[in-house]
């Protein structure tokens, strides 16, 4: 029998204070948002969703408060939502008709950039009241990965490593890949597309010089504003500080494979 697969989970650290949303996907309709203090060590459990997130489309302002996201409802309604993790609760949305509508970029603490075009003139901003934020409407948002310190750079990899890492399904399509430095300046993260969608992830994720550390069934990897190493596998979290990586075992793991949404009341409870 066909084991059932492990939740999926991604990571999105803010840049300049110690918060991580933590989203998970267990089933392929169900997502759990977590908001995630790396120094406290305290988890915040939010709101369940039914739909889709997409998981390419989250920016997270640089103090955390603040979180953009792209969905589609359990009835096929799309919208682009702003809302405080880890509750969903918009503050403000943008109804979309189509899966073509970005999230934005966060270039401050309280400004959301949005490419925004005469073609995009009928997608009108929801709100109910004043928003403790900026939307900046400009031509083109600049590049996501490259803002959030990814470099797109070729990247030397022995013939070896490269016939390995064909046979575990990584592939570079366009270039060998992004590397982000730690905020301590002495590591680099690598990162990859992977040949097969069918694995947990598109990407896959090394840290350079120590290359057997995060194995093949990463679904994310990123450097918290602390320096650490954050990792999401298998239905897990794990958080590698200095030496972790020399001992080959993170200080932090957070399972959180085994969630499930709270029950709904029965008719005699409500």
């Amino acid at each position: 029998m066909t084991p059932a697969p492990h939740a999926r989970i991604w990571l999105i650290p803010a840049r300049d204070k110690p918060l991580v949303v933590i989203v998970r996907r267990k089933p392929s309709n169900q997502f759990h948002i977590m908001l995630w203090n790396t120094v406290t060590g305290d988890v915040q459990h939010g709101s369940w969703f039914t739909g889709r997130l997409y998981e390419d489309r989250f920016a997270l302002s640089p103090d955390g408060q603040w979180l953009s996201y792209f969905a589609m409802g359990a009835n096929g309604a799309c919208w682009t939502g702003i809302c405080s993790p880890p509750l969903l609760k918009t503050l403000c949305h943008w109804d979309s008709g189509t899966t073509w509508f970005v999230c934005g970029l966060w270039i401050d603490r309280d400004a959301l950039a949005i490419a925004y075009s005469e073609q995009d003139k009928d997608y009108v901003l929801n709100s109910d009241e004043p928003l403790p934020f900026r939307i900046v409407k400009i031509a083109e948002v600049p590049d996501t990965d490259e803002f959030e310190g990814w470099i797109e750079q070729p990247i030397p990899v022995p013939p070896q490593t490269i016939k390995n890492l064909n046979a575990e399904h990584w592939k570079c399509r366009h270039h060998q890949g992004w590397s982000k430095q730690s905020s301590h300046g002495d590591l680099r993260l690598i990162r990859r597309y992977r040949s097969d969608s069918s694995t947990s992830s598109m990407y896959g994720y090394e840290l350079e010089g120590f290359e057997g550390l995060l194995g093949q069934n990463v679904d994310t990897a990123d450097w918290d504003s602390e320096g650490g190493l954050i990792v999401s596998a298998e239905g897990k979290v794990f958080r590698y500080l200095k030496d972790d990586w020399e001992r080959g075992e993170p200080s932090i793991t957070l399972d959180f494979e085994s969630l499930e949404p709270p029950a709904r009341p029965t008719s005699q409870e409500s």
